[in-house]
């Protein structure tokens, strides 16, 4: 496989489809946070991203699930094994309407109770984000499953049809009146339209009464583990250092390094693309013995231009691009977003690294990656000086661990 081919394939054409599905689905994310903002109250608006807050950390450990799907059913889909697909989504469907059933229980019973001690004045709309958790339970299996086969028109298509179909019942039903219940009701129920539109291209291999067989959990809750831990630790990378600034920080140079790190973020996430399409496609050639670093070169490549387009982008109009994100434009968050840009663009590349790894079964980086955390959060613990050297400690950090994830990739052996 050539390093830049001639014309865009099927990995660049997945690319391409997530990148412009997920940018769709940010806009109208964005825009759903903002209708609420201006419709509610701020006591309401506390309310509703407590409870927001809650249903992303009860459904996080989901999104670690949905990677180990996407990687078994790639595996089978490589090797024309559609059966083991039938049985291990199928399986898992039964799995998740069981989970459903537990969780909507679960919060009919607690649903008082969490209200009381959230502060919110309707027991309902905690009720609203048990059925958003327990919806969360089939988006899990389904998106991966779709991952898996690298169906992404269609997974792209659903998620760009539920976040718009949220931003248009949110403004219906908080106009009506229904205010936090409006807006976590427009949540689930475009979360259930997305479910159906996904259920559509996988019909084939969800099925109720699949084929009495053997299906081997066992190898799938081993690979959970490692990739919690990574996950865990890559988020502590990426999100620990505000912690840690607004406990040794005063709160004026918290905020001003809180806008300067939601900058960051977009240099982050923005080639997140690349890695959800590398990781089935890794996965698919190493299920076939293929050789997988030049699909890795290629990855690392679009991710460095994606990165290094929006690095030249904010350097060069740096208090514009901080202030149409944040409505703010200090002075030291824009100096301090400089750093950031260049901190999290090298995290990008360390994710592309650790989805190869994952993908390929490669737990070694999974140690870098942990050891990295650690260092870096007791760096920050025992030297901050200042606000500069707190992101110059992380700019140092990020790119020993790119080197090393890199080394072990092309030099290492597994």
């Amino acid at each position: 496989m050539p390093f830049w081919p001639k014309r865009i394939d099927a990995f660049g054409k997945n690319i391409l489809i997530v990148f412009a599905g997920s940018s769709l689905v940010n806009i109208c994310n964005l825009l759903y946070q903002l209708l609420v903002a201006h419709k509610l109250s701020g006591p309401e608006f506390a309310a509703f991203n407590s409870l927001l807050s809650l249903f992303l950390l009860l459904a996080s450990p989901l999104v670690t699930l949905q990677l180990a799907i996407t990687k078994f059913i790639a595996r089978f889909h490589a090797r024309q094994e559609k059966e083991k697909v039938i049985l291990l989504l199928s399986g898992l469907f039964k799995k998740a309407a069981v989970a459903c059933g537990l969780t909507i229980l679960i919060f009919l019973w607690l649903g008082p109770r969490l209200a009381a001690v959230l502060k919110v004045s309707s027991a309902g709309a905690v009720f609203l984000v048990g059925l958003m958790v327990a919806s969360a339970y089939f988006s899990a299996v389904m998106s991966g499953g779709l991952q898996g086969l690298e169906v992404f028109g269609w997974f792209s298509a659903a998620a760009v049809s539920s976040s718009a179909i949220k931003l248009v019942l949110t403004f219906l039903l908080v106009s009506l009146g229904y205010s936090i219940c409006g807006a976590l009701a427009a949540h689930f129920l475009s979360g259930v339209a997305g479910l159906a539109i996904i259920y559509f291209p996988l019909r084939l291999f969800i099925r109720l009464k699949a084929p009495r067989a053997e299906v081997n959990y066992k190898e799938m809750l081993f690979f959970l583990f490692p990739v919690a831990a990574a996950n865990f630790a890559f988020t502590a990378l990426v999100s620990s250092d505000m912690i840690l600034v607004k406990l040794f920080f005063s709160p004026d140079e918290a905020g001003i390094y809180s806008l300067a790190q939601m900058l960051g973020k977009i240099f982050l996430f923005l080639p997140g693309a690349v890695s959800m399409a590398l990781f089935p496609r890794a996965s698919a050639m190493t299920a076939q013995n293929q050789n997988t670093r030049a699909i890795l070169r290629r990855s690392l490549l679009y991710t460095f231009l994606f990165c290094a387009f929006a690095v030249a982008a904010y350097n060069l109009f740096p208090g514009p691009a901080l202030g149409l994100l944040t409505g703010k434009s200090p002075e030291a968050s824009i100096a301090l977003g400089r750093i950031f840009s260049v901190s999290m663009s090298l995290y990008a590349l360390v994710y592309v690294l650790l989805a190869y790894f994952l993908s390929l079964s490669d737990m070694r980086f999974v140690w870098y990656l942990v050891v990295a955390a650690l260092l870096q959060c007791a760096g920050i613990i025992l030297y901050h000086p200042s606000l500069f050297a707190v992101q110059a400690l992380i700019c140092l950090n990020s790119l020993l661990l790119f080197i090393s994830g890199a080394y072990l990739a092309f030099r290492g052996k597994r």
